[in-house]
Parts: C-alpha cells; sequence; structure tokens
C-alpha cells in the first residue's frame, strides 16, 4: 500500500486530485505515468532553452502546470507557470537564469514520487 501521508506531508492537495481523478487507484495510474515522463519532458524543456525555441518551451512548461495541478502538486504548478508566461514573453534572459528552479522543482518531485511508488 502506498504512503499517502507521505504525499500529504510534500503538500499535495489530494481533495483537489481527486475531484478530477474521482479515486485514488485512477489517481495513481496517472500520477505513475506522469512520474515515468517527467524527467524526459525536463530534458525536452531544456532542449527548447537551449535552441531558445520560447515558443515549444512556454507550451512544454503550460503542459507541465497543467499535469502538476491535476495531481495537486500546486506549488510546483507554480514554478512551471512562470516559466510558461517566461516562454510566452520570449525571456530568454529569465529562462536561463532560472532554469535551476524547473531542474529543482522536477527533482524534488521525482524523488518524492520515486519514495511513493516505492512503497507498493
Amino acid at each position: 500500500m502506498k504512503n499517502v501521508d507521505l504525499l500529504t506531508s510534500y503538500g499535495v492537495d489530494l481533495d483537489t486530485a481527486l475531484q478530477t481523478w474521482g479515486d485514488m487507484d485512477s489517481y495513481n495510474e496517472g500520477l505513475k505515468e506522469y512520474y515515468d515522463e517527467l524527467l524526459n519532458k525536463v530534458k525536452e524543456l531544456e532542449n527548447y532553452k537551449n535552441n531558445q525555441d520560447y515558443e515549444n518551451y512556454g507550451i512544454l512548461a503550460h503542459s507541465m502546470k497543467s499535469e502538476s495541478k491535476y495531481f495537486g502538486l500546486m506549488d510546483d504548478a507554480n514554478v512551471f507557470l512562470e516559466h510558461e508566461l517566461k516562454g510566452k514573453e520570449s525571456d530568454g534572459e529569465y529562462i536561463a537564469s532560472h532554469f535551476n528552479d524547473i531542474l529543482n522543482t522536477v527533482n524534488k518531485i521525482h524523488n518524492l514520487l520515486k519514495e511513493y511508488f516505492e512503497g507498493e
């Protein structure tokens, strides 16, 4: 059995997430897919940053924001939101100087979910 307390201690808003997912089984299934793709998405985001493709950077940051919200990761979603907006503004200076915020956020989420799914 997964330790739901681990998620709530991290600040995951399960009540909001379950309004979308309906039940824990559906939530966990979607969360596992999110976890499995997270590192690939941040690599793709970094490629967009390095290639100064701010339009696609903003689109992917938007996607990561939305997915994070679906899973109740509200604080983390705000980091992605800021990068989404800066991508739409083509603010490469901000993106480059704050990309570590994205990396740190993704690493925190990934470590949390790794621990969560290892509790099966």
